[in-house]
């Protein structure tokens, strides 16, 4: 609390006189303050759950998003955003409530959130009635469609498949994919854009395959292995890549039984639902030179997320997840996005943020799309010595 003070009024008479006990508690040294606004602040209201059932991820999500609004030391960040919480236990109503209240109260200038598909779908047709800037962080599709001024930062089915598909065809020459996918919302949904896109990276899916439990896989990979209508030399299966878009425990209970099935020497493919530590270790050397991906990497070897976990882990004394650095990064990036700018509408602050190039942070935003999806460079990841590592 004091060091955000100090941070927002470096040149108080009393700042100086303050910084040494700041440091005996644990705050900031000297000299490592954040810096105090250079221009203009702007309030902008984010809307989590910050109780009830989904509290932790409302919890976790906020703490990011303090670390980059230079909150709590030693975090420094940007020095000109100053958030505004509501809770919407991840309600619908609430969400609505909320939105009201940020922009008809407190004169946000724009909003974040919500996190639940439910809340951010509400959320965003009452931002958009009035007129205010909304980033949603929900993973549901379509958000951006209900208004203008709607944008959504998330790692898409779209983005996984496209970071996916050049990997594997312009860096590893793989070209005919099979897809064995669980008979889920989630699997079809990967499945099909899989389908769609592969043809712009000159690959085919040759074959496809739901299955409905992890339990008993075999014979459902046979299936997929005998739907094959053409083998090559290349590709004497029929396909020399293998997408698997399901969940880390599942994979786990997959890879093992393609063996059995006769499926040997494919590249193994996978989404951001594989990134769990416990994929290496209890894999067996059997996902080795795999590749899948995700939004955010903390063991990654950027400076950028580096220092991130140090001061993240220095104010909160836990490493930071994907929430908390989506959390950091997308405050960061309004932050940047508005720097040295005098915004004073939502006219100003869309332009700013739909106008933002190149960002570089902690997770893969880059920037928004014209359509106001995230355009997002996942990190790829494979494993390698019993670990995850990223893809050099």
């Amino acid at each position: 609390y004091f060091g955000r003070l100090t941070g927002r009024f470096p040149d108080h008479p009393l700042t100086k006189e303050a910084q040494p006990t700041i440091a005996k508690l644990g705050g900031v040294k000297p000299g490592k303050e954040p810096k105090g606004p250079a221009g203009k602040v702007y309030k902008i209201g984010v809307i989590l759950p910050l109780s009830a059932k989904y509290e932790v991820y409302g919890a976790n999500t906020l703490k990011g998003m303090e670390c980059a609004a230079s909150v709590k030391p030693p975090c420094n960040g940007v020095n000109n955003i100053q958030i505004v919480t509501r809770d919407d236990q991840g309600d619908a109503a609430l969400a609505v409530k909320a939105v009201e209240e940020l922009v008809q109260q407190e004169k946000v200038m724009a909003i974040v959130g919500p996190l639940s598909s439910a809340s951010a779908q509400a959320a965003a047709k009452r931002a958009d009635e009035l007129g205010v800037v909304m980033i949603s962080l929900a993973q549901k599709e379509g958000i951006p469609a209900i208004g203008s001024r709607i944008y959504r930062f998330s790692l898409t089915p779209g983005e996984q498949v496209r970071a996916i598909l050049n990997e594997a065809t312009k860096k590893r020459n793989k070209k005919q994919i099979a897809v064995f996918y669980p008979n889920s919302n989630y699997g079809k949904v990967l499945m099909s854009t899989m389908k769609d896109m592969a043809p712009k990276y000159g690959a085919n899916v040759t074959a496809s395959q739901g299955y409905g439990s992890t339990a008993n896989v075999s014979n459902d990979l046979r299936q997929l292995k005998f739907s094959v209508s053409q083998a090559s030399p290349s590709a004497p299966l029929g396909f020399d890549a293998l997408f698997l878009p399901d969940s880390y425990a599942s994979v786990l209970k997959i890879v093992p039984a393609l063996k059995n099935a006769g499926i040997e020497n494919v590249q193994l493919l996978g989404t951001n639902a594989w990134n769990d530590p416990s994929i290496a270790g209890k894999s067996g050397g059997l996902l080795d030179n795999s590749v899948f991906l995700d939004i955010y990497f903390k063991d990654s070897d950027s400076g950028a997320v580096k220092e991130f976990v140090s001061e993240f882990q220095g104010a909160f004394g836990t490493q930071p997840s994907t929430l908390e650095a989506m959390g950091y990064d997308i405050i960061r990036f309004v932050g940047q996005a508005l720097q040295n700018r005098k915004a004073s509408s939502a006219n100003d602050v869309q332009a700013s943020v739909g106008g933002m190039r190149g960002y570089r942070g902690v997770t893969g935003l880059r920037s928004f799309l014209p359509d106001r999806e995230a355009e997002v460079e996942p990190y790829l990841l494979t494993v390698e010595g019993g670990a995850i590592k990223e893809v050099k």
